[in-house]
């Protein structure tokens, strides 16, 4: 039976039935378990955002034993899964792709960056993390900080006997919020150092600024010091993010000869018939970052290549991370986690970049996890997945007990055995605070 895709459309004043325990003292994000019953799907809609299943503890056989792994989180900004593009032009996530599994279909759950971070590094949708825009931006300057009360990763993490060095683009903390001798240490997370690179033109770009973030992480993975207990590096890099500045910062007459032999087969949209708030973003953009005749579709070509150069540019930082933990010796015994924030339309209904709608090339993006001799290499799934996963799943593959407040669950059986099936049903979505549930299902 084919699959297909359902989007419901639910509104966004739904909140988390666990509101009033965040606002007392401390944070708690305990949830009213469901039933071990498989819900029917308007039993889901309603209590989408309010209620999730207990999670799974995770297969046995993935679990660490006697010494825990390490865990290399390498993160890029605006890389959608693959589409229109090649992924023979990025040679070191090709090098991942062969070397662990792929999620095909693996979606964030908000955009833009500082929502689906803080969705990714707590494992909780937008309504309970309440980072519902960019933070510490010009149309983010009223969006708090995420609450350091909120554990992430890193607080469990480090309280499970790991260092938790954090390297690159953070963008969920604004500048007075930060703690002066180590900004992220509230948040569980060591060394970070700013600047950060919010918008993707000079001087804090990705082209700019990988090679040194990159170059930090290297410095943290050759010190023989940070050997002595298991550690958790996050390297969160910004290209592709770049695009955003084209083609005011990077201009046409100094791209590569075109390698995109046609633009996108859906470029030719006519967004009369869509939303009016899509033409309107597409209105806004052009002024922000410089105009491109989206009729035209050799501009869409150029835009394409310069989004794939900016993709390539992050792979060789990419490559020289992962050959410097191939000398360091630590690579048997370290899980990487490869994914992005969220994707980007490059053409595709002629929009580009990400903004006020939920389309696949802004939701579906890469995950990869590696694990020598552990998790099956060069293969893909199917299983649906989203970022809010990844937190459950890393925490059940370095045996420590899952928290039992996040919307995420465990993957690890899917690690184990990909053609197992999805181990969950839905997908939800949050965008300028409405929701969209994906549905996977027969016809």
């Amino acid at each position: 039976m084919p699959w297909f895709w359902e989007i419901c459309f639910l509104s966004w004043g739904i909140e988390p039935a666990t509101r009033k325990n965040a606002e007392t003292k401390g944070f708690d994000f305990r949830q009213k378990k469901i039933g071990g019953k498989k819900m029917k799907r308007r039993e889901f809609l309603k209590n989408a955002g309010v209620t999730f299943a207990g999670m799974a503890l995770g297969n046995h056989l993935l679990r660490a034993e006697s010494s825990k792994p390490n865990i290399l989180l390498i993160e890029v900004d605006q890389m959608r899964f693959p589409r229109w593009t090649r992924i023979s032009w990025t040679k070191n996530i090709e090098r991942l792709v062969k070397q662990g599994l792929s999620f095909n279909k693996h979606f964030t759950s908000a955009v833009p960056c500082s929502p689906s971070r803080a969705c990714l590094f707590t494992g909780t949708y937008t309504t309970q993390n309440k980072m519902f825009t960019n933070c510490d931006f010009v149309e983010g300057r009223l969006q708090p900080s995420l609450n350091p009360k909120i554990p992430t990763l890193g607080h469990i993490f480090r309280n499970a006997g790991y260092r938790t060095p954090y390297r690159g683009k953070w963008h969920l903390t604004r500048k007075k919020d930060r703690n002066k001798q180590d900004p992220l240490i509230d948040y569980g997370w060591e060394g970070w150092k700013p600047p950060e690179a919010p918008f993707g033109g000079p001087p804090y770009n990705g082209q700019l600024m990988d090679p040194v973030y990159t170059n930090e992480a290297i410095d943290w993975l050759k010190n023989p010091d940070n050997k002595k207990q298991p550690w958790f590096l996050v390297c969160s890099l910004v290209n592709p993010h770049d695009i955003c500045a084209y083609p005011r910062f990077y201009p046409q007459e100094k791209l590569k000869p075109i390698k995109h032999e046609k633009p996108p087969e859906n470029w030719t949209d006519d967004l009369s018939t869509k939303p009016g708030c899509q033409k309107e973003y597409q209105i806004r953009w052009g002024k922000l970052s410089g105009q491109i005749d989206v009729n035209d579709g050799d501009q869409w070509r150029r835009y394409l290549d310069y989004y794939v150069e900016c993709e390539e540019m992050v792979d060789r930082e990419i490559g020289r991370l992962l050959d410097a933990l191939e000398k360091s010796g630590q690579a048997d015994n370290t899980i990487i986690v490869f994914t992005s924030d969220h994707g980007e339309m490059a053409g595709s209904h002629k929009l580009r970049t990400k903004g006020n709608f939920a389309y696949e090339e802004v939701m579906n993006v890469p995950l990869i996890f590696v694990w020598r001799g552990k998790i099956p290499s060069g293969v893909s799934t199917d299983a649906l997945a989203s970022n809010v996963d990844v937190l459950p799943t890393l925490v059940s593959l370095a045996g420590i007990r899952n928290p039992n407040y996040t919307a995420g669950v465990d993957l690890t059986p899917i690690l184990q055995n990909p053609v197992s099936g999805s181990v969950r049903e839905e997908i939800i979505y949050n965008v300028d605070w409405e929701f969209m549930v994906t549905v996977n299902r027969s016809a």
